[in-house]
């Protein structure tokens, strides 16, 4: 049976791969170390990174997947080890497109990929909702095809608020955000 989806995990205990394989069958889970795979991913794709790796920084893992032709599309969550803005402001200028505070574990994941699924819909790396489009790769907003000159915060915004539709957002967590 071909995988809904790829999940790319940087975690170390084997147990959790099990766990979420056995409660979500249509996810291929694989582990994600030093080496950034090239094959077998489906779309879509999504990584979740831990800050600490025994390696590199997680910080240094994101940039890696941005810059790989086979994952730079894909959604990139960074676990923290603990709430701290400045370690969530450095990791989404890293490249990742949200964070969470770990552990870890198979509840967690399904319910942030069943947030994903209320988003507008990702196709190719694009945010697409009636005439607006957002190509995350390129960093790019265009409105029925015609290029939209958006500053750095106000692109993450746009792209927040397409991520996260029929919300409303407090100016401090728009500010955290950012």
């Amino acid at each position: 049976m071909p995988h809904a989806m790829t999940i790319l995990l940087t975690a170390r205990d084997p147990a959790l791969f099990g766990a979420i394989e056995d409660l979500h069958p249509g996810l291929a889970v694989r582990p994600l170390h030093g080496e950034i795979p090239d094959d077998g991913l489906t779309s879509p794709l999504w990584c979740f990174v831990d800050w600490l790796l025994p390696d590199i920084s997680g910080l240094e893992m994101v940039r890696r997947l941005r810059e790989a032709r086979a994952t730079r599309a894909g959604h990139i969550t960074m676990v923290l080890e603990e709430s701290d803005a400045d370690a969530a402001r450095r990791a989404l200028r890293a490249g990742a497109d949200d964070y969470l505070v770990g552990p870890l574990d198979p509840a967690r994941l399904a319910g942030r990929l069943r947030l994903d699924q209320r988003t507008a819909p990702v196709r190719g790396g694009r945010l697409e909702q009636g005439g607006l489009s957002v190509d995350l790769s390129a960093h790019q907003a265009r409105w029925q095809g015609i290029p939209v000159a958006l500053r750095p915060n106000e692109l993450r915004l746009l792209t927040h608020f397409m991520k996260h539709p029929d919300q409303v957002f407090s100016r401090a967590a728009l500010i955290d955000r950012l």
